[in-house]
Order: structure tokens, then sequence, then C-alpha cells
């Protein structure tokens, strides 16, 4: 499907689970406390790659938003909603041609900007889009986002559990190069750590 949505607890490995099988893949990332700050993810990530940017259709458009791609200031003047529908256009065809699978990282703290953007390029299906979100933390936009998708078919939600107990104990097998991990330590380290990873 075009949107495809990693859910878990926080630590439970789902950016790792994304980055790992995604190596070659552009991350975008939303953070806490700037989910009011139009395009953030995508601002940082652009200005980022800036010198892989393309010029092309729609390249002066980006100019508003990253001043740093022209010397010089853009004549014209577009009216609003014109101008929303330009830049958010470039934006979706300079990210596709960055590379067939997107990641978007914390999408719980997405701008609506962002989450604009982000519908937009689902309903062009030109790229495979991965994100990550903490269970539970989805803003109310962010919801009914994907409920439209879901209605629409085109997304896939993956629910990351924590390790159970067995994992852990072959985890720890894998990570001291034995076929059996320690049985006792296994156990111990499941209770403190409820299968989280990251504890």
């Amino acid at each position: 499907t075009p949107f495809n949505l990693v859910v878990g607890e926080p630590g439970v490995g789902k950016t790792r689970l994304i980055k790992d099988t995604f190596p070659q893949a552009f991350s975008l990332k939303c953070l806490e406390g700037l989910n009011n700050f139009p395009y953030y993810p995508v601002l940082e990530f652009l200005r980022a790659n800036l010198s892989k940017i393309n010029p092309g259709l729609y390249y002066e458009d980006l100019v508003p938003l990253l001043p740093e791609l022209s010397s010089h200031r853009v004549s014209d003047v577009l009216e609003p909603d014109i101008a929303k529908v330009r830049l958010i256009e470039a934006l979706a065809l300079t990210l596709e041609s960055f590379q067939q699978t997107l990641l978007f990282d914390d999408v719980q703290w997405i701008d609506s900007a962002t989450l604009e953007l982000l519908m937009f390029l689902v309903s062009r299906n030109k790229t495979k889009i991965y994100a990550t979100c903490r269970k539970g933390e989805e803003s109310p936009a962010l919801r009914s986002a994907l409920l439209i998708l879901q209605r629409q078919h085109v997304l896939t939600e993956i629910q990351l559990k924590p390790l159970a107990s067995r994992d852990i104990k072959h985890l720890l097998a894998d990570l001291i190069g034995t076929d059996d991990g320690p049985e006792k330590f296994s156990q111990w380290l499941y209770t403190r750590s409820s299968g989280n990873v990251f504890f």
C-alpha cells in the first residue's frame, strides 16, 4: 500500500525496524513541541539536502519556504490559495525526486501543513511512505487522516509489540554468540523491561 504505519510504545523499536528495513530511504523527523511549525520536518530535511534539489518545474515555488535556493526575490505574487497549491505540488515533486521510499518518523507530532502534504503524497502514489507513531498519542487531526486513508484502502498499519521472554532469550543468544541465551538473566531482563527493546 502507498502508506504504511508502524505503531507501538516508545522505545519498542519502530524507527530501528524501518531504518534497518530501508537503509537507503530518506527520513523526515517530526519533533515534539514543533507540531505547530508548518512543514518543520520537510524544511529540516530539504535544508540538509539543498544540493540534491533539482531545479525544474515549480522550483521557484519553493523559494518562499527556502529562500536559500535563490539569490534574488521572486517577483510574481500569487493569490494565497494558488500559492499554497503550487507550494504543496512543488514539495511533493521534490520529495518524490529523492527516493522511492520516504520515512516519516514520530508522526504523532506532525504539523497540519506536513500532514496535508503527506495526504497529497499518498494520493499521488508515486512513492512508498513508511511512518512511525507512538501508540495512543495520535493527534485528532492525524486520527482523522488515518481513518480517511483506511477507508480508501491505502493504509497498512503494523502493530509492533514488545518482545516476549523467549524473544529476549534469542536476542541475548545472538548478541553473545551462543546457541541459547542465559535463562535467568533473560527472565530478569524481561521482567525489568516488559519486553521493551529500549529499556
